[in-house]
């Protein structure tokens, strides 16, 4: 029903749960059974708010029937739990073979959308009891396996006992509620720029809009510990006036200690569509003149790394505009969920760009799922280590000049 939230639980059906080291009758199927009755018996307010999707189908049917079901409701689901034991599942016949449906149900969720998807481990791969499976099952299920380390998924938590996997299930639903309400209750929806601060922003010109994104863009750093590159600065009060006209190049750079180092972020706000020349013009190709950085970063500092560019576009951003604006064809584009992140994989030119920028909910929103994504993938190492690669490109610059 639209007024409930809808959960999909994923695994394996009729397979023997492993719980206390030991291989149990029961079955993920009894568990599945009274996981959807735990969250469907809960009626706050008297009325059910949980809509629970366990699919019982046969094990090896004749059709892609059940896939196209399973990989819908992965879509469809406001919140997908996976009781993962390394067993990718049963697969299917013809474009079907080659995955299992564990497998299939775990991606098509992710790639759908990654912060929806919560996990419950059972079994550590130590200590798994075999099933005797042909070699193509054996082949489903190490690929499976490494699919899930390469996600770097930090929800999966250990279940050892069925009493221990009810209450990991409460805490995933009482996360799940809380990150929807706290990230997505002030966000204004895309394209809507008629009410509130979203309706002030419009109002405003260029220059003004330019001031006011970028202090939303300071004050979030701030807030996730960042600092002002020249910290001597009354940078967050200038900033923060919006109606000065007073341009502040040391707020707009911010120092963020990630992986052990202090990179330097350079902020930017781009006032209008990416399309419009006269606004794509106010930030031009600002990695032009990293190389005036290069004192702050300091050539010895064995702790410093960057820049890397953040860019915050009023309306959208396309792979193909962060291509332009990167002035080569041969780099990397990323899409997201919150824009775009463009990569120069030569001379280590990083900008994440934050698409739908019309106020600053949407602002805060776009940076937190940045951050998200990065410690999410991983992509956060690689970034760090293009951003020490950068200092000593920029370093090298600065010497001939």
């Amino acid at each position: 029903m639209a007024d409930q939230i809808r959960v999909m639980i994923s695994s394996r059906n009729g397979s023997p749960i492993v719980l206390d080291g030991k291989r149990r009758s029961l079955t993920y199927t009894y568990l599945r059974r009274k996981m959807k009755t735990t969250l469907e018996e809960k009626k706050p307010f008297g009325d059910q708010l949980f809509n629970v999707f366990i699919n019982e189908e046969e094990s090896r049917p004749t059709t892609s029937g059940p896939w196209e079901l399973s990989l819908a409701e992965a879509r469809k689901a406001d919140i997908v739990i996976v009781l993962y034991n390394g067993d990718a599942g049963w697969h299917g016949f013809g474009e079907f073979r080659s995955i299992g449906i564990c497998h299939a149900e775990m991606r098509e969720a992710i790639e759908h959308a990654r912060h929806k998807v919560y996990g419950i481990r059972f079994d550590p791969p130590e200590q798994r009891a075999k099933d005797k499976t042909d070699e193509n099952q054996e082949r489903l299920n190490a690929n499976f396996r490494t699919y899930v380390e390469q996600q770097s998924l930090s929800w999966l938590s250990l279940a050892q006992t069925e009493q221990q996997a009810l209450e990991l299930l409460q805490s995933i639903i009482h996360h799940a509620l809380t990150d929807m309400v706290k990230n997505y209750a002030h966000k204004t929806p895309v394209g809507r720029r008629d009410h509130g601060s979203a309706l002030d922003w419009s109002n405003k010109t260029y220059d003004a809009r330019i001031r006011a994104m970028e202090a939303v863009l300071i004050g979030e750093f701030e807030n996730a510990g960042g600092r002002p590159a020249d910290a001597g600065s009354d940078a967050k009060d200038r900033a923060r006036d919006d109606d000065s006209g007073a341009e502040n190049r040391e707020s707009k750079q911010q120092w963020l200690k990630q992986n052990g180092k202090r990179v330097l972020y350079i902020l930017h706000a781009v006032p209008e569509a990416m399309s419009t020349a006269a606004a794509r013009e106010r930030v031009g190709r600002p990695f032009h003149t990293d190389y005036l950085a290069s004192e702050k970063l300091g050539k010895k500092s064995a702790r410093t790394a960057g820049p890397v560019h953040i860019i915050a576009c009023y309306k959208g951003i396309t792979e193909n505009q962060a291509v332009a604006l990167l002035g080569r064809p041969d780099v990397t584009t990323i899409k997201t969920n919150f824009g775009v992140l463009g990569v120069d994989q030569i001379s280590k030119v990083q900008c994440i760009f934050l698409r739908d920028c019309s106020d600053p909910g949407a602002i805060r929103h776009a940076v937190l799922r940045a951050f998200r994504w990065l410690a999410s993938t991983g992509e956060i190492d690689r970034l760090v280590k293009r951003a020490e690669a950068r200092k000593n490109i920029v370093a090298a610059i600065r010497a001939e000049l």
